[in-house]
Parts: structure tokens; sequence; C-alpha cells
């Protein structure tokens, strides 16, 4: 008796291998396109923060540093209100000790920018013989914002906890030689 020619075929072993070998394809592209979509919006987030970030440093520098019978629009005022931790909040505190790399006698605010929340850091600075020094907490006692301990307040803006997001400088104001003196350790 003559066999009849089959057509080719797949033998069941062949079909499994080619279904798990699918299988395993399908799961590592839709891997790589979960793990393309967490970072395009972890780099919006971080792009939003930044540009918040940019546009409230433009605002503080902006600002006089102090002046005489102004309203709540001075850069003092604005980020350094007050040196009294018995007046801090939930938002604005004064810090005595050293507190996320900032020296003691930092005022730290958290603010909104375009919908996104900004970490501010304020230390008041002079420059001494040996450069650059933060102003100590006994300097800042009988602080006001309209009688600043120094001409200089080193400014740190921060949209979140990643230093990429990370926006600091010197903003300088009125020229007192008293204010310039070093700073009494």
């Amino acid at each position: 008796m003559r066999r009849v020619a089959r057509p080719p075929a797949f033998s069941l072993v062949e079909l499994v291998v080619a279904t798990v070998v699918a299988v395993l394809l399908v799961g590592a592209v839709s891997g790589s396109v979960l793990a393309a979509q967490r970072l395009q919006g972890r780099s919006q987030r971080i792009g939003s923060g930044v540009a918040a970030a940019a546009a409230l440093w433009e605002q503080l520098r902006s600002l006089p540093f102090c002046a005489a019978g102004a309203a709540a629009g001075t850069l003092t005022q604005r980020v350094f209100p007050h040196a009294d931790a018995a007046l801090n909040d939930a938002d604005a505190w004064f810090g005595t000790q050293a507190q996320d790399g900032c020296a003691p006698g930092t005022f730290f605010s958290v603010t909104e920018q375009d919908g996104v929340a900004l970490h501010v850091a304020a230390t008041f600075c002079v420059v001494g013989p040996e450069g650059w020094a933060p102003v100590t907490p006994d300097r800042l006692s009988a602080y006001s914002p309209l009688s600043p301990p120094s001409a200089r307040l080193l400014v740190r803006v921060r949209a979140g906890d990643d230093p990429a997001d990370l926006i600091a400088g010197v903003l300088t104001g009125i020229s007192d030689p008293s204010l310039e003196a070093e700073d009494p350790q």
C-alpha cells in the first residue's frame, strides 16, 4: 500500500517551543515599553520641577534685598521672615541645627510654584579672611528682615529630593561695610 504524502506540518514539540519563544519576546518587549514610559514620566516631572524652580529663582532675584517700609515684597521677607524657632510651622521653619546639608541658622520653607512643591533654604553668609562663612545662629537672635546681619544670602531652591533639581546662588543686597565684618565664631 502506498502512503499518501501529507503536507509538511509542525510537530507538537515545535509548536510548544515556538509558543514559548513568542511569549518570551512579548514579555521582553512589553517590559521595555513600560520602562520607557516610566522614564518619560520621570523626565517630565524633573523638567517641570526644574522649570518651576527656575521661575521661583527669577522671582527671588527680582526682589529688592531689604527695604524699610516695604510690604512682604523683599527677598529677606520672602525667604527669611524670622529667626525664632517658636514661630516655626510645617511649611516654614528656622533651623537651629545643621539640616539637609545646610548650616545652623538656615531658614527653610516649602512653597508652590506652577503646581510643583519647592523647598527653599536661605542662609545669611559673610566673607571673612578664610572665604565664605554662614552667619551663626547667635548673631540672628535679634533678627529682623529689615535689618539683616549680612548683605549676602545663600539661597537654594529644590524641587523634590533629587539633587539635579537644585538651583543655588548667593543673592546680594545693600552694601553696608558693617555687615561684612568677620563672623565671630
